[in-house]
């Protein structure tokens, strides 16, 4: 469900900061293409069709992964916990696509 191309292409997007993110926090990857049974978590819902964002609620059902440099030059890597956690395994264990973006993450933060 992860979109790869801008993580592959070494380009990733700004991420919209409505909800006070510091610093410049970059999308690395985002989910598409959610179960229906996924819904909007309740934070993000001023009323039943208002959003935090100002963005419509079925546009708020993802999972995105991002990373955001310190000004002391930290690195911070975030994910949609819950999805994140489901998505790592798969019917052949842990060597699938989340899998090996997290692999790769950790590679690049560590500088190998």
């Amino acid at each position: 469900m992860a979109r790869r191309a801008a993580a592959r292409r070494g380009s990733s997007s700004i991420a919209p900061i409505p909800l006070g993110a510091p610093g410049v926090v970059r999308v690395l990857t985002s989910s598409q293409d959610p179960p229906q049974s996924f819904g909007v978590v309740r934070d993000e819902m001023l009323t039943e069709a208002l959003t935090m964002t100002g963005e419509t609620p079925d546009r708020l059902v993802r999972a995105s992964m991002v990373h955001a440099q310190t000004p002391a030059g930290g690195n911070i890597f975030s994910t949609g916990p819950i999805t994140f956690c489901g998505s790592l395994a798969n019917g052949r264990g842990f060597d699938g696509t989340v899998s090996r973006f997290l692999e790769n993450v950790v590679r690049g933060l560590r500088g190998k």
